[in-house]
């Protein structure tokens, strides 16, 4: 299956009965399914249907629809808006004469915003039905091409994943093959660190010593993150091979593997091994920050 991309854009015009529309699509990344539609004000309640269209095809994301119709054979009807022309008119003649005020213009008057208005277009029960229609046919094509951009920034999303992925498995491999990661070598480094510090030991119980030597060996021992590690990584691969939509699975994933790069690097009392967590904390990083973008 494919990974889609939250990011896409799609624009489509045809005329419909007596009107030419255009609609333009854009997504971008969100955390959930936000869709904002903008409508001609004669198709007001129509937003309704449309969400309900695109929430069928996207499951996440900030998608915005906007609509553009114009009637194909333009009857445009003027009005002035009387009653705010006079109470400019109105206002003006207040100030008429002082500091050398002159009366307000007719001309001047209806250049300012509000006072020429054009008048709503208004649709017929028939003509709203057939345009309705079609624009909904129209915003399915708009999806179908918004969707094909998509699935090709998804492509290269999931290629860029998949090499993340092989980094931070050869970096796991490289901790599991630490000389430091083995229990032998944990105990015997302890050993020594004891002897440096007690030096004669023959007052001291043989098994207290051994003991104690062990809860402290568990206590740096970091095979179960290297196991949850290789876990995880054979999760990402599993999520990416199912397809969309994985982006809020494949986001707590990262979490779990910066987790366990971080339990590894506490625990680690060498510093190479250090040095390889940070190393994959960095490509995990780079890693969620790319699942940011995946539907």
């Amino acid at each position: 299956m494919t990974v889609l991309s939250m990011t896409g854009f799609s624009r489509l015009e045809e005329e419909i009965g007596k009107f030419r529309c255009a609609v333009e699509l854009k997504s971008v990344n969100g955390r959930g399914l936000d869709i904002r539609v903008r409508l001609p004000s004669f198709l007001d309640g129509f937003d309704l249907v449309l969400k309900k269209q695109i929430s069928a095809v996207i499951d996440r994301g900030s998608v915005g629809l906007s609509l553009m119709i114009t009637p194909i054979a333009v009857n445009s009807q003027l009005a002035i808006n009387e009653e705010k022309l006079n109470q400019l008119v109105a206002l003006g003649r207040q100030f008429v004469g002082d500091i050398g005020v002159s009366a307000p213009r007719l001309d001047g008057l209806l250049a300012l915003p509000g006072v020429m208005e054009s008048q709503s277009l208004r649709l017929e029960e028939q003509d709203r039905t057939e345009l309705e229609a079609g624009l909904g046919l129209l915003v399915q094509k708009a999806l179908a091409a918004l969707n094909t951009a998509r699935k090709a920034e998804g492509a290269a999303l999931a290629t860029l994943l998949h090499a993340q992925i092989d980094q931070i498995e050869a970096l796991v491999k490289a901790a599991q093959d630490h000389d430091s990661t083995r229990l032998s070598a944990i105990k015997d480094r302890l050993s020594q660190q004891i002897d440096a510090l007690l030096g004669d030991k023959t007052h001291l119980s043989p098994e207290r010593l051994e003991q104690e030597i062990a809860l402290l060996a568990v206590k740096q021992d970091v095979r179960e993150e290297i196991d949850r590690l290789h876990a995880h990584v054979a999760q990402a691969r599993s999520l990416l091979a199912g397809g969309s939509p994985v982006g809020r699975k494949l986001d707590f994933l990262a979490q779990e593997f910066n987790r366990e790069a971080n339990t590894l690097c506490s625990k680690s009392a060498k510093t190479d091994l250090t040095r390889l967590g940070l190393d994959m904390k960095a490509v995990i990083d780079q890693f969620r920050e790319q699942c940011q973008n995946v539907e």
